[in-house]
């Protein structure tokens, strides 16, 4: 290959269905045209995102109230240049760079009981990704009540170094499953092997649980 005259991507039409050409059909049905959304962008959802866009959903929505600090780049999905930026932006920033043609919608501030649903009421999935137990808990409360209809995929128990045979998924309700050891929390250190393992875990329940599968 001549490293002068660089080879040309095909356009992104053709690019797209070469990337998602050996994922299962049956998982590009179940994304295809579906939104997600995303709460918290810290080390479980910054690679969510990551994830999810690479899989092929058509819209993105995610919000968070933070900023890029040099205690997130051990685990999270965020360059060293990027320290200080809004997460919203960042994360932006590095999915476009991926796949320009990402839908993304992000809202920097916090996720509250009063602002919840008219944030991501167009989502089909949804995703909790915080370390606050209160916050934790007013979503699990909206995820019961009112958006019942969509499904959440939570996630409890990544801390420490423990064996990865003690994460599992769990199915709380009919439209709630959790991923974790539920055990391990966060005060306990965190390794981004863990975070990404519970991270991918997410994903996958939720792509399932968007084919009508058991998670």
């Amino acid at each position: 290959m001549d490293p002068t005259n660089p080879p040309r991507p095909p356009s992104m039409d053709k690019l797209t269905g070469m990337m998602f050409s050996r994922q299962p059909e049956e998982v590009n049905q179940a994304l295809a045209g579906r939104t997600v959304g995303i709460i918290g962008l810290g080390g479980l959802g910054s690679h969510v995102a990551y994830m999810m866009a690479k899989s092929g959903v058509a819209r993105i929505i995610a919000a968070d109230f933070d900023k890029v600090s040099a205690t997130n780049l051990a685990r999270q999905y965020y360059m060293i240049d990027q320290v200080g930026l809004p997460k919203t932006m960042a994360l932006e920033y590095m999915l476009r760079f991926l796949l320009p043609d990402l839908e993304f919608t992000s809202h920097e501030e916090k996720v509250t009981a009063e602002n919840v649903v008219g944030i991501f009421g167009e989502a089909d999935l949804m995703f909790e990704c915080v370390d606050d137990a209160d916050t934790k808990a007013m979503l699990f409360e909206v995820a019961r009540t009112s958006m019942s209809r969509v499904p959440w995929v939570f996630a409890s128990g990544m801390g420490g170094a423990h064996s990865a045979s003690e994460m599992k998924v769990r199915q709380v309700a009919a439209n709630i499953a959790v991923v974790g050891d539920e055990t391990h929390p966060d005060t306990e250190g965190v390794t981004i092997s863990r975070v990404m393992l519970a991270a991918s875990m997410q994903v996958l329940t939720g792509v399932r649980m968007l084919m009508g599968e058991e998670p």
